[in-house]
């Protein structure tokens, strides 16, 4: 119950910002950056999430502890639940996911990947995965409810912060989707 109150009023206190924001200046708020730990942050996220979500997959974790990123950690905390509520939506239970930090130089941007073991995005639909309002043609009529948004606001919070947002998928049942992002080292 305490963290489900700590994520509700985290995220009470972003929506109220980008709503002040947006009505009057017409965009996002700037980003607040931060030295922020990669492994802290994902390990925060997934602290937050619903239990059985967690408990429902296996999570493997390849993150070096001294990563660090300059991010905005809000928006950060944002693109993560974002990415793995669709992993909790979209993916068999029982499967593996793997979330992964790189970095070829110490200057070098973080490449932080989210694998999952689900049905995949077909090629043809890899193109729009990021635009407002889409969604997997698979998905429109089917059970699962969702707005399209999700992936979009990924995709503006990332580049804000100066990074970018991708996604790898054959579109075969089983062989998944990876998502990765690139976050700026420190200055």
């Amino acid at each position: 119950l305490t963290r489900a109150l700590v994520s509700y009023k985290e995220l009470v206190g972003l929506v109220n910002q980008e709503i002040d924001t947006i009505t009057s200046t017409g965009g996002f708020p700037i980003a607040q950056y931060e030295k922020v730990s990669v492994l802290q942050i994902v390990q925060e996220v997934l602290a937050h999430l619903d239990p059985r979500n967690i408990e429902a997959y296996v999570i493997c974790l390849h993150i070096d502890a001294q990563m660090l990123v300059w991010v905005d950690r809000q928006y950060l905390h944002r693109i993560l639940q974002n990415l793995l509520n669709n992993i909790f939506k979209y993916v068999p239970t029982q499967t593996t996911i793997h979330i992964e930090a790189r970095q070829e130089t110490p200057s070098s941007p973080v490449c932080l990947s989210l694998q999952d073991e689900g049905p995949g995005i077909p090629p043809e639909e890899l193109t729009h995965i990021f635009e407002k309002l889409v969604r997997l043609k698979r998905d429109i009529g089917g059970p699962i409810r969702g707005t399209g948004l999700g992936l979009s606001i990924c995709k503006h919070l990332i580049e804000v912060m100066g990074g970018h947002i991708w996604v790898e998928s054959s579109g075969r049942m089983g062989e998944g989707s990876r998502f990765s992002i690139t976050l700026p080292s420190l200055p």
